[in-house]
C-alpha cells in the first residue's frame, strides 16, 4: 500500500511546487521534512485501522517501509 506522503503530489501546500521549493530552501528539516514525518506519525494509526478494515490482516504487528 502507497498511502501518499504529506505535504507532496494532492497533498502539497497551497502554492505548488514553488512553495516546496521555497520551503525547502529557507530550512529543509524544520519546513518540510519535519512537518512531513510529524503529519504522516499522526495520520499513521488511522490509515492503519483503514487497511485493517479493507484487506485481511490480523491485529499482529504489520511491516512497514517508507521513505
Amino acid at each position: 500500500m502507497y498511502l501518499g506522503l504529506p505535504m507532496t503530489g494532492a497533498r502539497a501546500p497551497a502554492g505548488g511546487q514553488k512553495k516546496f521549493a521555497r520551503l525547502g530552501a529557507e530550512d529543509f528539516v524544520c519546513k518540510l521534512a519535519g512537518p512531513m514525518v510529524e503529519q504522516a506519525f499522526t495520520e499513521f494509526p488511522a490509515a492503519v485501522m483503514a487497511l485493517r478494515g479493507r484487506l485481511p490482516l490480523d491485529e499482529g504487528p504489520i511491516g512497514l517501509l517508507g521513505g
